[in-house]
């Protein structure tokens, strides 16, 4: 899994978790991660890209409190991807969260063509 903050002065910084890191560390090194977007200026996106790896972790849903407790300012959109052959299950589950808010859930090949559309515009 992969979590990416994008800037909309197109830098971007990009934090990879290894499937072998605790969950503890993860949460310690994606507070960090929420931490930084916070403190810039500029509108971010932080993306939590579920779709590198084998897809959504099944103990996901379980740590989402604390996710939630993670800083996450107002120019912050937190946006998760999930793979494009996660079950229909995990997608409802993510959709649920979409609709509470606290993500805007994406499949991968949807945020493709969203940087590809995005890349273009700057392009011009």
């Amino acid at each position: 899994m992969s979590v990416v903050i994008y800037w909309n002065d197109e830098n971007t910084l990009v934090t990879r978790f290894e499937n072998t890191w605790s969950w503890g560390e993860y949460i310690d090194a994606a507070q960090a991660v929420a931490e930084m977007a916070a403190d810039a200026d500029a509108p971010a996106a932080l993306i939590y890209d579920f779709s590198t790896s084998a897809g959504l972790p099944a103990h996901f849903f379980a740590h989402l409190p604390e996710l939630d407790l993670l800083p996450v300012a107002e120019n912050l959109t937190r946006i998760a991807v999930v793979c494009d052959t996660d079950s229909t299950r995990t997608a409802r589950r993510m959709l649920r969260l979409a609709s509470r808010g606290r993500f805007t859930v994406l499949s991968a090949a949807t945020l493709e063509r969203a940087l590809a559309q995005l890349n273009r515009e700057q392009a011009a």
